[in-house]
């Protein structure tokens, strides 16, 4: 008998639940670090600096040019008025940017995406 399991929005396969589970652990474990305070403070990493890293890792993380821009920004934790202001782009524009970069990280919120992002500023550069 072949089981499946509704799991954050996906039919899971029983077999797969354990790589499921893990994901979950890890995801929460993301969210929870970052909301908690563990993680770099918005000005402890120059803003600079997000942005060289976020436009480096551009094609890692599978990011347009547009949403590369827009990424450390949501880092820096700014509503997405804030961002369309600062890329001269409407607030709808900028919606659509945040989704489209939550669902290419694997983010479920913001916070994880900045999360992310923090993350990569602290692992040592090769």
């Amino acid at each position: 008998m072949n089981l499946t399991t509704e799991t954050t929005g996906n039919a899971v396969h029983t077999g797969h639940l354990r790589a499921t589970l893990v994901a979950m652990k890890a995801r929460l474990a993301t969210s929870l670090v970052y909301v908690s305070g563990a993680r770099p403070a918005p000005g402890e990493v120059p803003e600079e600096t997000l942005r060289e890293l976020v436009a480096r890792e551009r094609r890692t993380l599978g990011l347009t040019r547009r949403e590369a821009e827009v990424l450390p920004l949501v880092a820096r934790r700014c509503t997405n008025r804030e961002i369309a202001s600062a890329l001269v782009i409407s607030v709808r524009t900028a919606e659509h940017h945040v989704a489209h970069i939550l669902r290419k990280l694997g983010a479920a919120n913001r916070l994880e995406a900045g999360a992310i992002v923090h993350r990569l500023a602290l692992a040592p550069q090769t």
